[in-house]
């Protein structure tokens, strides 16, 4: 896929009114230990019926570790699925309605959940 065709899909996620960084990084982040690992991509993909290798999932962690921890956080999935030219002050008011991170938010929709693959 290229770059172009990448941006493009980004566009269209974030375009969609169901979506919230934040539920997406929950969603992921099933442990709720605040980072993500290339295990917990794996599991995800593997949720979605998508057979994606570890050693995959570890290199997309590794290009998207803005602080190179061997993790992903928030911040870090933003940066992976939205537009270069995003607003993230527009989803983090979103996210904002979610602050508390403890609390259990509703899960993905299903239409969500395949956009986000």
């Amino acid at each position: 896929m290229s770059l172009r065709e990448s941006e493009i899909q980004k566009e269209v996620l974030t375009q969609d009114r169901a979506f919230v960084a934040l539920n997406v990084f929950q969603r992921l982040d099933t442990n709720r230990k605040m980072q993500l690992t290339s295990l917990d991509l794996v599991n995800f993909f593997r949720d979605n019926k998508l057979v994606v290798t570890e050693a995959d999932c570890y290199m997309l962690v590794k290009q998207y570790d803005s602080n190179e921890d061997g993790f992903l956080s928030l911040h870090d999935v933003m940066m992976m699925l939205c537009p270069s030219n995003y607003s993230y002050s527009k989803n983090l008011v979103a996210t904002a309605k979610h602050v508390n991170y403890a609390k259990k938010v509703p899960g993905l929709s299903h239409q969500m959940e395949l956009a986000v693959v």
